[in-house]
């Protein structure tokens, strides 16, 4: 345990390396959310109705923001990471290490994540409150929010990690990675309500873990009707445990056949 929390704080460091990117993103999700609001009041006046598929405007602009603000807790580049380390052959001295891979880029992410929510998140959501006041928003929905949120993140990161598996085999896994960021945004919700998505889309997207990484906390943030209440977020919570403990479970058991696999250079 030690050697873990040593490990999230050593990757603290990593801000230093992407300082400037921090520092860019603060002042341009501002500017976003502002264009957001003009472009969303033209398309509610043009539209003449005060709501599109149940979303007033106030939500609408909050929605996109919830979905900034769940890439913040979430994002990594962990299949890149694990990929680079397989086809260089580092990946080598890094399986006698005590400390397991998995471990070392769970520690890295965590760091990572850490230091964005505390740069990116909470000044974002206090500026754009200011902008733009959420007056559905309420203490408990922005807890529920950031609880799942959190949990996003490890969901995100497991499949991540899966994905950065699959260069045992491919040798090359950009395309996976495209392919998983967009069904995450389209199926999950990032891009747009799953509201707007066909019935039969929509049942699809039921069975899927994609909704529950973005589509769920960002309807936390909203405090919006089919999750309010303990019982909703209990259901949200437990079934996002679930995907986590079943994508966990299959990691486990990909990497014991996917190592045997794994050959560097000089054996």
């Amino acid at each position: 345990m030690n050697g873990f929390y040593t490990a999230i704080t050593m990757h603290f460091r990593v801000f230093f390396h992407y300082r400037k990117a921090f520092l860019i993103s603060m002042v341009i999700h501002p500017i976003t959310l502002m264009i957001n609001i003009v472009l969303f009041k033209a398309l509610y006046a043009y539209n003449g109705s005060n709501s599109l598929q149940g979303y007033p405007l106030s939500e609408m602009v909050w929605y996109f923001a919830g979905s900034v603000f769940v890439s913040i807790f979430t994002w990594n580049f962990t299949e890149s990471r694990l990929s680079e380390r397989i086809l260089d052959g580092s990946l080598s001295g890094d399986l006698i290490r005590p400390m397991s891979i998995f471990r070392v880029e769970l520690a890295h992410a965590m760091g990572l994540r850490a230091l964005g929510v505390l740069i990116e998140f909470i000044p974002d959501i206090i500026i754009f409150s200011i902008i733009f006041f959420p007056q559905f928003m309420t203490i408990a929905s922005l807890l529920k929010f950031v609880f799942t949120a959190i949990l996003a993140f490890f969901l995100y990161f497991l499949m991540a990690f899966l994905i950065g598996m699959t260069a045992f085999v491919t040798k090359n896994n950009r395309s996976l990675t495209q392919i998983k960021v967009l069904l995450i945004g389209m199926l999950g919700g990032a891009y747009i309500p799953l509201e707007f998505m066909p019935n039969w889309l929509n049942r699809l997207v039921d069975i899927l873990p994609f909704k529950y990484v973005f589509y769920f906390p960002i309807q936390m943030l909203l405090n919006r009707e089919k999750v309010q209440g303990l019982d909703g977020f209990l259901r949200i919570v437990g079934i996002q445990l679930l995907w986590i403990f079943a994508f966990y479970l299959l990691c486990k058991l990909l990497w014991k056949v996917m190592i045997k696999k794994y050959c560097a250079v000089g054996g």
